[in-house]
This record gives C-alpha cells, sequence and structure tokens, in this order.
C-alpha cells in the first residue's frame, strides 16, 4: 500500500504569488491599452465637476465669446 501523498506548501517554481486588488487594479489603469479609456473618464469627471461649480458662469461667457471672435474673423 501506498504511503500518504505529500502537498506542497508554497509556490512551485515557475508560479507567482497573487497579485492584491489594488495593485492589480493600478497596473490595469496605468497599461497603455487602457490609456485613452482613463483620459476620457477622467477628462469627463472633472468636465462635470467644473460645470457644477460656480466658474461654469464665467468659463461659459467666455468661451462663447472667443468662439464668436474665431468664428467672425475667419468669414
Amino acid at each position: 500500500m501506498p504511503g500518504p501523498k505529500q502537498s506542497q506548501i508554497g509556490m512551485s517554481r515557475g508560479q507567482r504569488a497573487p497579485k492584491g486588488i489594488f495593485k492589480s487594479t493600478y497596473d490595469t489603469l496605468t497599461s497603455a491599452e487602457n490609456a485613452s479609456v482613463v483620459r476620457s473618464i477622467a477628462l469627463f469627471g472633472v468636465s462635470v465637476a467644473l460645470i457644477s461649480s460656480s466658474w461654469a458662469e464665467a468659463l461659459v461667457g467666455y468661451g462663447l465669446a472667443l468662439f464668436l471672435r474665431i468664428y467672425f474673423q475667419s468669414n
């Protein structure tokens, strides 16, 4: 009758330790594949925060004046 099998505790040579959730999230967000998506989401968040702030009225007025100036200079 064969003896009991020994279980290995720890990692074998080819395996890596599993990453934690924060490290894996950070790696995903900073990868080159996701750069455009992360930038788009960040820009959207900044835009929403800016529009909902008291600066929105001043910036919209300035932006409209700048747009009209550029538009009428080109015609």
